[in-house]
């Protein structure tokens, strides 16, 4: 199901904030085209900006790679993450100072809070579907249990017959521990 559904909610729960990064790479662009002076705007824009990892600028011409996916959380199991199947949720949208190019606006989407939920739904439908299997294991070993101890004596008593031995009662059932502990305060034999 985290195979066939995840991809799609990925994109779907992320897409809010890539429209908001359009909405940024637009609004900067207007800005570009109205300003006196673009490349001084620009560089205002990118120092306001600082180190968000969220949305950064990429220069043209840069060879700076787009950052990887964030969303690897310490409390999420390693082997559960490579598992997902997550699309390329980067993206980015460009940038013009005039006819020329200047740069990318990018958006690395943190996927954390994606990745714990879906991590949280495995480990419920897990433990969910884990605790009556143990709980049907646990009444068969009772059942099976109870079953055994009568079949065993019911086996003792076949080959007492089969030694010809009818005389003697099988007992199928244990008499009350407390009928048994009285006989035994008064010196008869347990039953």
């Amino acid at each position: 199901m985290l195979l066939v559904f995840s991809p799609d909610q990925f994109e779907y729960e992320n897409e809010q904030e890539s429209r908001a990064a359009l909405a940024v790479a637009r609004a900067l662009n207007g800005a570009l085209e109205a300003s006196r002076n673009p490349e001084q705007t620009l560089a205002a824009f990118v120092n306001g900006l600082g180190n968000v990892e969220a949305i950064r600028y990429l220069p043209a011409g840069t060879c700076e790679p787009m950052p990887p996916l964030r969303g690897k959380g310490s409390s999420v199991s390693a082997w559960f993450v490579s598992n997902l199947t997550i699309p390329d949720l980067t993206k980015s949208y460009p940038v013009n100072v005039g006819p020329t190019h200047a740069g990318d606006i990018a958006i690395v989407p943190d996927l954390f809070a994606n990745i714990w939920e879906k991590w949280v739904g495995f480990v419920a439908i897990l433990s969910t579907g884990s605790l009556p299997m143990l709980l049907a294991a646990f009444g068969a070993h009772l059942i099976a249990g109870r079953a055994i101890v009568p079949m065993e004596r019911l086996g003792a008593g076949l080959v007492q017959m089969r030694e010809g031995d009818y005389d003697t009662v099988i007992q199928l059932v244990d008499p009350p521990k407390s009928e048994n502990s009285a006989r035994r305060r008064i010196g008869l034999p347990r039953l």
